[in-house]
């Protein structure tokens, strides 16, 4: 670009100087012109004075004789006027021709002043005079015609030179204008040349950069000729490529920042969710306890009653129907407990026709009716080894979520059978153990899922359901619940067809649930006349069970807080072999109360009472000092059991 501005400069200075130059030229021209008119216009003057010189010394000749003759000084004045007129005249350069005239002009002076001495000083006749006088007026006419061709000669060469200069003046005129014309117009090209040659990469530069400001990153200048511009593309260039990496990195981070809100959204709603849970969990679990000192009581009652028919000799089936009742009850209050985390995993040999008959019964209240649901038993299935309020949670699960995927209805189908190791499906390449294994199936004909979602529906957190109506929790506790008993969990789904879900649990030998009924059900010593302390916050059940206990011919002393029962063992306590103490008491709990027991008489047996009946639990309490426990609500042979095993372990 400087380049070009040096040499558009450099054109026009020189165009410039040549256009004034032949100005200047034509001037001078027209000057010299001008001059030599000038200098003729004086000749001619000289000639026209040396004319009227002539004149007047004619007029003197011919005035001499006469009253109006001027004396001899005037004469002799005028004659040398008309010499020095002559000599003005000659000094002037001309031309060959006018030279030569001018030569006879002389002349013919010479013999007119002669003639006009010869006339002045004459004294001759009159005749001698005139003839003297007409000589001289001759020579005077003569060099009047000399001088007269000469001016007439002189004049058509000064018209002639002058009409020249007025051509050439005219001539410079337009040359000058010209000149300027072109110079101006010069000018003008060479101007708006440069200002576009300037303003052209500039306006380029500004498109370029509206581009870039309405989105497109990713413009470029391209194929240019100018190398400053060329800079200035490549620096525009690359400013354009970082502005586009950098709004890449910006829309990457923008891209994880709303990941990570979202994200934290959904851990949020899951937040929300679990303290929801946990909440509900909390509430069950007090709803569990209470409900399970109201079942004691009820189950306590039906005890007592039964054992008094059996003394009279007289029987109360409906006494039956309640403890049906309130074993059931009791299965709720535990499932409860389970559903509040405050109950770990019991193992037993559980019936999963009958686990799953239960859970049927509780769909079907719980379900909507536009479901049909439908069960396939097989008889004479094994027992398996679970726990089965988790197992029952487990189904419920599977169900709720076949439910979801039925919005308008559908069939629900549950399903148990013996499978061969052979048929369970493999893990991770990994075949089943060998032996007896058994298969529970629940299956729907909803919307099912595409092979990406299968491979992820274990995982968790992993939801198919919109923010804060699924915690994706479901199928993973489902999936840990199934590993923990040794099974497997596998699921078949159809996109537009429906799923299947099918747990494996290995099944246990023949007779394990004969075995347990059996244990159940074997008759108890109770040992009698033993002293017993009854600690409990509830009336009812203290009044009930006191009852029930001094019916087997025990001594029992009561307490409904953990301060009165302290009270009562510091007075009778050389008496009390054994204390029934319920762990959540109001004030002192039942925690405290063991350990001040303790401290009282350390070899005291002291049996746990409490509706959370963890493994945990009953150990930390085992190493406290406790000698046994009962989980709420039990039968009154349970505790008549535990009493026995106690008091045969001291």
């Amino acid at each position: 670009m400087r380049r070009k501005i040096v040499i558009s400069v450099l054109a026009l200075f020189i165009l410039s100087s040549l256009g004034a130059a032949a100005a200047s030229w034509y001037v001078s021209v027209a000057t010299n012109q001008l001059q030599n008119l000038v200098n003729l216009h004086e000749i001619e003057g000289l000639r026209q004075n040396l004319v009227i010189s002539l004149q007047e010394v004619q007029v003197d000749v011919h005035t001499t004789h006469t009253s109006m003759a001027r004396n001899l000084d005037g004469i002799i004045a005028s004659v040398r006027k008309l010499d020095q007129a002559a000599a003005e005249c000659s000094n002037c350069h001309h031309r060959p021709e006018i030279e030569v005239k001018l030569n006879k002009v002389n002349d013919l002076l010479g013999d007119y002043k002669i003639a006009l001495s010869h006339y002045i000083t004459a004294s001759a006749n009159k005749q001698r005079i005139d003839a003297i006088e007409q000589e001289a007026e001759i020579i005077g006419h003569q060099i009047l015609v000399h001088t007269e061709g000469m001016s007439m000669s002189a004049s058509e060469k000064l018209d002639m030179m002058t009409g020249e200069a007025i051509t050439k003046i005219n001539r410079v005129r337009i040359i000058l204008f010209i000149t300027v014309l072109f110079t101006m117009t010069l000018c003008i090209v060479v101007t708006a040349s440069l200002v576009k040659s300037l303003t052209r990469p500039v306006e380029r530069l500004v498109g370029a950069t509206e581009i870039i400001a309405s989105g497109d990153l990713s413009y470029r200048i391209e194929d240019v000729v100018d190398p400053e511009f060329q800079k200035l593309a490549e620096h525009f260039n690359t400013m354009s490529t970082t502005l586009q990496e950098s709004y890449a990195q910006l829309e990457d981070s923008n891209a994880e920042l709303q990941s990570q809100i979202n994200e934290r959204e959904e851990l949020q709603a899951q937040l929300l969710h679990g303290q929801k849970m946990e909440a509900i969990g909390t509430l069950a679990s007090a709803i569990s306890h209470e409900f399970g000192n109201s079942i004691q009581i009820i189950q306590s009652c039906a005890d007592l009653l039964g054992m008094k028919g059996n003394l009279q000799g007289t029987e109360h089936p409906e006494l039956g129907m309640i403890s049906d009742a309130a074993h059931r009850a009791a299965d709720l209050s535990r499932r409860l407990l389970t559903f509040g985390s405050k109950s770990e995993t019991q193992l037993e040999p559980t019936d999963l026709n009958g686990l799953v008959q239960r859970v049927e019964a509780i769909l079907r209240t719980t379900i909507s009716r536009t479901i049909d649901i439908q069960s396939t038993f097989q008889d004479q299935l094994p027992a398996v080894n679970v726990d089965p309020s988790q197992i029952e949670l487990s189904i419920v699960n599977l169900a709720l979520n076949a439910k979801d995927a039925m919005p308008d209805g559908g069939l629900l189908r549950i399903e148990t059978a013996q499978v061969d190791a052979t048929d369970v499906l493999p893990v991770r390449s990994v075949p089943a153990l060998p032996g007896a294994w058994i298969r529970l199936s629940v299956s729907d004909n909803g919307e099912g899922m595409d092979p990406a979602t299968v491979a992820r529906i274990f995982d968790p957190f992993f939801t198919t359901k919109g923010l804060g109506v699924g915690t994706g929790l479901g199928l993973a506790v489902v999936y840990d619940i199934v590993k923990n008993f040794g099974g497997r969990i596998h699921c078949q789904s159809t996109l537009g067809s429906g799923t299947t879900f099918q747990i494996f649990l290995p099944a246990l030998p023949e007779g394990s649930l004969k075995i347990e009924k059996e244990q159940k059900s074997s008759k108890l010593e109770v040992r009698s006349n033993e002293t017993l302390l009854l600690v409990d916050d509830e009336a009812d059940m203290v009044e009930v069970m006191g009852v029930a206990l001094r019916e087997q011919g025990y001594i029992v002393h009561t307490a409904n807080s953990g301060e009165k029962a302290v009270e009562v063992f510091e007075e009778h306590g050389r008496e009390i072999q054994v204390v029934i103490l319920d762990i959540g008491m109001p004030g002192m709990g039942g925690q405290v109360c063991l350990e001040k027991l303790l401290t009282l008489d350390p070899k005291v047996k002291v049996i746990m009472s409490s509706a959370y009946g963890s493994q945990g639990r009953q150990n930390a309490l085992m190493q406290l000092g406790a000698s046994g426990f009962l989980v709420k609500p039990y039968r009154l042979a349970d505790m008549l059991k535990e009493i026995n095993a106690v008091s045969a372990a001291g």
